[in-house]
């Protein structure tokens, strides 16, 4: 008999933990992809990829769409969580590398492994979440490489739903500030209880709340909500 699975990229940070952890909970394998050659603890099975690499060098391409689908022999893909994302900050100089890694990463590499995947989601129903970010419409100086990126991803996962006609659930979470070791590391004291009075709910989200969103989108399947931007 197979097995539910689901795939999820950025699987090392600390939302993607709380992603993977969440969805074990759920009863799915998890499949998690990150550039880092550790594997993470609560993991199923890994796969080590940068993905700027993936885009940018062929061969890399073909061994990366090969070992998704090899990984997924005798199961069924239930969940794709594009969650991976690189924060290539725009500094005094203009830095086309950067640019071009932060589009690689944070929107075509999601789309590649949607349609690498997309025959495998669509047999079986699955639903498809890409996290982006409230950068793609209300950004600050400096995250125009970032913001811009996440922007595309947006209009890419619009275009996906359109069509795919709901065959596969679809939708984006562009989620605020996130409590992550990140963001703690790079904001004072002061900066983040400033940050916390910027939100309706009085601070700002954890990763597990992004997690049990995906959970609930997984289990709930509410074929209206299919197309839909969480902000």
């Amino acid at each position: 008999m197979k097995i539910n699975a689901c795939i999820v990229t950025g699987c090392k940070g600390d939302i993607g933990r709380s992603i993977a952890s969440e969805l074990k909970k759920d009863g799915l394998y998890v499949i998690g992809i990150d550039k880092t050659k550790k594997k993470p603890v609560g993991i199923d099975k890994y796969l080590c990829y940068d993905f700027h690499q993936v885009i940018d060098n062929n061969n890399v391409r073909k061994s990366f769409t090969n070992e998704i689908l090899s990984s997924l022999s005798n199961k069924n893909l239930s969940l794709l969580v594009n969650n991976a994302a690189i924060q290539n900050l725009e500094k005094s100089k203009f830095q086309l590398t950067k640019l071009i890694e932060s589009y690689n990463v944070n929107a075509i590499t999601p789309y590649l492994i949607y349609k690498t995947c997309e025959k495998e989601l669509k047999k079986n129903k699955g639903v498809l979440v890409n996290i982006g970010s409230i950068h793609s419409s209300l950004t600050k100086k400096g995250f125009g490489y970032y913001a811009s990126s996440k922007s595309a991803l947006k209009s890419l996962t619009n275009s996906i739903a359109l069509d795919n006609n709901a065959d596969i659930l679809t939708y984006l979470i562009e989620p605020a500030a996130i409590k992550t070791k990140m963001l703690i590391n790079g904001l004072s004291d002061s900066s983040i209880k400033k940050l916390h009075k910027y939100h309706p709910c009085g601070e700002i989200g954890s990763p597990n709340d992004i997690a049990k969103i995906i959970s609930f989108l997984y289990k709930t399947r509410i074929k209206f909500l299919h197309g839909t931007n969480i902000d």
